[in-house]
């Protein structure tokens, strides 16, 4: 019985104390940058920042993208912490909510995320989060998935992000 109620409080305390990593793609004077907010478990962050331009979204492996445009970064970003699951809502000023796929934050801790990032304004900058912990720029090429057949204005974004195993 006494192994019993170790172990129990052993999972409680280990379950209390998860948290998320959520990572932001962010206007900075230097330029583009990402940035680490760690959500504790079971707490919600409102992320209402004209400076953010998106998070940085995968599944698992593979390449996903996306378009920002500036007109649509006026609303907000949603995010909790449950279990080691972070969820996401984007909230448009209009007060509608589009909810994200739940990322399980352990299962791409194995992943290498490269996020290459447009700008309107010509800037090119890519990143690399790994183990979904740690941020280095990437000096390699930005990859646009959209082979530059989107036309971006001033405060538009093209995300192509790319994930693979290690």
């Amino acid at each position: 019985m006494k192994l019993y109620a170790i172990g129990l409080l052993l999972l409680v305390a280990l379950v209390g104390h998860s948290q998320c990593n959520c990572f932001l793609i962010k206007e900075a004077n230097a330029g583009i940058e990402i940035e680490k907010t760690i959500i504790e478990n079971n707490r919600v962050e409102v992320i209402n920042d004209p400076n953010v331009i998106s998070t940085v979204f995968t599944l698992g492996e593979g390449m996903n993208g996306d378009m920002i445009q500036a007109s649509k970064r006026k609303g907000m970003i949603i995010a909790q912490c449950v279990n080691n699951t972070l969820k996401l809502k984007i909230r448009n000023t209009d007060g509608t909510e589009k909810p994200l796929p739940d990322i399980n934050t352990e299962d791409i801790k194995g992943l290498d995320i490269r996020v290459n990032v447009i700008g309107g304004n010509g800037e090119r900058k890519a990143f690399l989060i790994q183990n979904y912990e740690t941020i280095i720029q990437d000096k390699g090429p930005v990859i646009d998935m959209f082979g530059g057949k989107l036309s971006v204005g001033i405060g538009d974004y093209l995300i192509t992000t790319e994930s693979k195993k290690k």
